[in-house]
């Protein structure tokens, strides 16, 4: 039962006029419709920002002659009207409105999803400092401050540059004590070699995985994944271990850290937890939640997890038909 019909409403609303929305290129004789756009937007963000410095007139002919000439122009289309526009550059995004008629029916996030997409390496653009929504939004959405100026633009009014960056699931990462990097085809026997510890994979389901046919099936999935990575002891340059950046979900900000193991040897010191500190911190740059799943049975590394501050949220049955896992949570301080 929905406490809230007029929000469960509203959401059922929204979703259909997404789907009947079209985002794509807009074409030259849009010009004037674009403009609209960005004058009716503006106008209405007034006081809140600061008013446009040129004319109506101005504005238009600026769309006609110089933004879809020589810029990539977005448009949200609604059964034939342009209800939303983003504009690119080489940089990423240069302007962004929504018709202030229609700005509660995700037609901002789906613009925003579509720079996502062209620019998956990354996006900056800047907003006003005293456009509160703006900037919540773009939170929202995993944008992070980078630069703040004091009015460095035509209105003379504080600004603030904003930054996405996906999660690069094979980063190389460093510390005094460990690097990171890239699981490489060529480590299958260094990490095979401390998989075949059975102790590793006492109190996990998965007990084959100390043998060689097992762990090349551990393997070939782990290089597949497109997120695993070894570990290395800075000291000798040894590969001590590995774990894997997997499900990543950008729209709700949420990756999950697994899969890991280090040298029995190591049990009980610093490198695990340096591992993960790595991983945690680089994530965090682009995620506001990590994810843990680890199976019932394997106290060992739900308390490891637990230690890092990770909150037990629920259990789910385990995909292979093992048992059931325990899903952990962590939660960027910033997003707290």
């Amino acid at each position: 039962m929905n406490d809230h019909p007029a929000i469960g409403e509203r959401a059922i609303a929204g979703r259909a006029r997404i789907e009947s929305m079209e985002v794509r290129l807009a074409r030259r004789e849009e010009a004037d419709a674009v403009a609209t756009v960005w004058l009716r937007s503006r106008a209405a963000s007034v006081p809140a920002i600061p008013p446009p410095v040129h004319s109506d007139d101005e504005v238009r002919e600026w769309f006609q002659h110089v933004v879809l000439p020589a810029k990539e122009v977005w448009v949200a289309d609604e059964d034939g009207s342009i209800r939303g526009v983003l504009v690119l550059d080489d940089a990423g995004i240069d302007q962004r409105y929504v018709d202030p008629d229609h700005t509660s029916g995700g037609i901002g996030g789906e613009l925003l999803s579509a720079a996502k997409r062209r620019r998956s390496d990354g996006l900056t653009l800047w907003t006003f400092a005293a456009n509160v929504g703006a900037r919540r939004f773009y939170e929202r959405h995993g944008f992070t401050v980078i630069a703040e100026t004091d009015g460095d633009n035509e209105e003379g009014a504080p600004d603030v540059r904003y930054a996405w960056w996906p999660l690069d699931r094979q980063p190389t990462l460093e510390s005094p004590l460990l690097r990171l990097r890239p699981l490489h085809p060529q480590d299958f026997d260094d990490l095979c070699s401390i998989a075949s510890d059975p102790l590793l994979w006492e109190q996990h389901p998965s007990t084959d995985r100390a043998t060689r046919p097992g762990f090349e099936r551990w393997f070939e999935a782990a290089l597949a994944s497109g997120g695993a990575l070894v570990a290395i002891d800075r000291a000798d340059e040894q590969i001590i271990g590995t774990s894997r950046f997997d499900r990543y979900d950008d729209a709700h900000r949420e990756v999950e850290i697994g899969w890991t193991f280090v040298a029995r040897r190591l049990w009980g010191g610093f490198h695990n937890g340096e591992m993960k500190r790595l991983m945690l911190q680089h994530a965090f740059r682009s995620v506001d939640t990590v994810l843990f799943r680890v199976h019932s049975l394997n106290l060992r590394s739900q308390r490891a997890v637990e230690k890092l501050g990770a909150v037990r949220v629920r259990t789910e049955a385990d995909p292979h038909g093992r048992g059931e896992n325990v899903v952990f949570r962590l939660t960027a301080p910033s997003a707290e």
